[in-house]
């Protein structure tokens, strides 16, 4: 039905993304919740720090979610598990892989904050980071609204399952 709307591209993608890094904060904040009551231990900072790093990790997969959806469109049932549920196959396993290659910036600056005992300085980098990943998503989510744009038609198609 999206397509259907009045919506640009443009709007149908930073709309999505800005929503799926909702949900994903959502959950990270849960995590961190949890693990705040059962190892209270840590400074402030190392924990922002550990937000601002997933943050990152976002920014940088949200265009290759779009360019991935857009390229192996699956209609998918997040309501259901097993295959109704889950993504195109090969759109999951370049998720998976780039999930851990964007894993290690901010896990290596977590490091560093540890061995060198300053949270203010993985904090400082992760930040630092994340704007260079928005710098760097921001232009590939433009672009991934293009292929969107081209492929709307055959998007609408596969959504409604034909």
């Amino acid at each position: 039905m999206q397509f259907l709307a009045p919506l640009s591209d443009r709007d149908i993608v930073l709309g999505k993304t800005v929503a799926g890094g909702l949900l994903s904060g959502i959950s990270i904040l849960m995590v961190l919740a949890a693990l705040l009551i059962l190892a209270p231990s840590g400074s402030p900072l190392s924990w922002a720090a550990a937000l601002v790093g997933c943050a990152s990790m976002y920014i940088l997969l949200a265009p290759v979610a779009v360019f991935s959806s857009a390229v192996f469109p699956k209609p998918a049932d997040l309501s259901k598990m097993g295959k109704a549920g889950n993504a195109h196959g090969v759109a999951g396993f370049i998720g998976f892989i780039l999930t851990l290659a964007v894993a290690v910036p901010p896990g290596l600056f977590g490091m560093a904050g540890l061995i060198l005992e300053s949270p203010l300085l993985a904090l400082g980098l992760n930040l630092a980071w994340a704007l260079i990943a928005a710098a760097i998503a921001y232009p590939l989510l433009l672009s991934a609204a293009k292929l969107v744009g081209e492929r709307r038609e055959n998007l609408a198609l596969v959504a409604q399952g034909r």
